[in-house]
């Protein structure tokens, strides 16, 4: 009887007597494996590339003119009437991943606790930029927009020349399954040399607790300064000016601006989209108190806030006041004053004594007087920033290249002036990823200065058409009104701190 192939008789170890053409047959099958290995190592070396900027599991192919304005994979041909958003962004490398590790190497930390650590990483400079990004869901793809808002404004200041350092700080939502960004999300922000921290999850999460993330720009005390940006600005020029403006040790350009910088608008002393501070320990504790008393002295009263005495300073009775551009007042009654803009004010007026404040053409600064419960003021200038900005703006708002011409919104007349117009605040539901794609967008205008209010907003989508050829993203910009429109209206927590979050929100401070 033949014995069937790899039938060994007991203790042989082997194949045993086998006929030639079984042998034969052997043979052929150990090539063929050992051709086929080698063949798809070779495959494998000559595809990888640069995995960090070209990965090659999101190819583009090239539209005329050599843009890369198809969506890769094939996702979603333009004739696509019934469009998954979900779906369409796991395509992307947006969807859900499993397996997360805790701990990722490169710019990422992982960390366990609200307080920032000096020693997450190493500062390859004095001055940090700062974004928060809240709410983060693997269900609800609208937070997106903030991401793509973050890497277009890193883009933009580099190009600018900004030598600084960039954080984004991250949360997640409770019932996200999530406890990293996604590999391509990961892939985009590395490439930016964007560091990454992870802050843990809260169980009560709301517009009201995200806005005091913040505050953890304070405890950076790696860094000289700090600025912070809404993830819904973006630079029309290279900011770093301001930290130079501010640093007594920064020799090229003169010492004009305190330690601490915030902005006013119309109605408000202070309006928390955009702030510089010089980290402190010592402010960060004072900060956290000035919470707690809050908290403590305001369980029992409506809104959980006192408008005469706002966050530990009472005006009622004094010579002192809040100055916005248009108003001034005694009360702690102006838009977000129970949120981080009262807040903010407090913390850099009353805790550090040592800030310039930009109310519209003029900046006001304030200093610390030993024995004096309240800062005094210090100066009070015109045009001040206006003699040491860069010379060139990217995009205007509101007509503001009209301005000589006297064809300025007079209505909005004081945004024309730094710091005002060195960074577009898309407020509110105004932002570039929650509406349609403007007409023209991609067409430089002919003559750059001339800009409407919408420059900021072509601006916008020029520099993220402009990573998504770089980077390999993927995203099919020409169809963006029909395959991105619907899961990017909306904002995951809305768009304003509302007085009965505030009581729950305190609890993560």
């Amino acid at each position: 009887m033949t014995k069937r192939l790899g039938s060994s008789p007991a203790g042989t170890g082997g194949l045993g007597r086998l006929s030639r053409l079984e042998y034969r047959f052997v043979a052929f099958c150990l090539i063929s494996t050992v051709v086929t290995f080698a063949f798809n190592l070779v495959i494998m070396r000559a595809t990888s590339g640069n995995k960090d900027l070209h990965s090659q599991q999101f190819p583009l192919p090239r539209a005329a003119g050599g843009s890369n304005i198809a969506s890769h994979r094939n996702i979603a041909s333009d004739a696509d009437s019934a469009i998954n958003p979900n779906k369409l962004f796991q395509e992307l490398g947006y969807g859900h991943h499993h397996g997360q590790v805790q701990v990722q190497t490169g710019h990422q930390v992982k960390v366990q606790n609200t307080k920032p650590e000096s020693s997450l990483s190493s500062p390859s400079s004095p001055y940090t930029y700062l974004w928060i990004i809240g709410a983060i869901h693997e269900d609800r793809p609208s937070y997106k927009g903030f991401i793509w808002d973050v890497l277009v404004s890193v883009n933009v200041l580099k190009k600018a020349g900004s030598t600084a350092d960039f954080w984004l700080y991250v949360r997640f939502s409770p019932d996200s399954k999530l406890s990293t960004m996604t590999k391509e999300e990961s892939r985009l922000l590395d490439h930016l040399g964007i560091k990454i921290k992870y802050l843990p999850k809260i169980q009560h999460e709301s517009f009201s607790q995200m806005v005091y993330d913040k505050f953890l720009s304070l405890n950076m005390t790696d860094y000289k300064r700090v600025m912070f940006l809404d993830a819904d600005t973006i630079p029309l020029m290279n900011l770093d000016y301001y930290f130079h403006l501010s640093d007594p040790t920064n020799e090229a350009v003169p010492t004009v601006l305190k330690p601490n910088f915030i902005v006013a608008t119309r109605a408000e002393p202070c309006n928390a989209g955009m702030f510089i501070v010089e980290p402190s320990d010592h402010i960060y504790k004072k900060y956290r108190e000035t919470v707690r008393i809050q908290r403590e002295n305001s369980k029992n009263i409506p809104r959980h806030f006192d408008t005469r005495i706002g966050w530990g300073h009472g005006f009622i009775g004094t010579d002192d006041e809040w100055e916005a551009i248009n108003k001034r007042g005694k009360h702690w009654n102006f838009y977000a004053a129970h949120s981080d803009q009262g807040l903010l004010y407090y913390v850099a007026r009353y805790l550090y004594k040592d800030v310039s404040i930009a109310i519209g053409g003029k900046v006001q600064s304030w200093k610390n007087v030993p024995g004096q419960p309240n800062p005094e003021k210090d100066s009070e200038v015109k045009d001040l920033l206006k003699n040491h900005m860069p010379k060139e703006r990217i995009a205007f708002m509101y007509k503001c290249d009209k301005l000589l011409g006297g064809g300025a919104d007079s209505f909005f007349t004081w945004t024309c002036n730094p710091p005002y117009d060195t960074y577009a605040h898309f407020t509110g539901s105004h932002k570039p990823w929650q509406g349609k794609l403007p007409g023209g967008w991609n067409k430089m205008p002919s003559e750059p200065r001339i800009k409407n209010i919408y420059g900021p907003t072509e601006f916008w989508f020029r520099e993220l058409n402009e990573l998504n050829e770089k980077l390999h993203i993927g995203l099919d910009l020409k169809n963006w009104n029909s395959k991105y429109l619907d899961a990017m209206k909306g904002s995951p927590l809305g768009y304003m701190a509302m007085y009965s979050d505030q009581e729950k929100a305190v609890d993560y401070v």
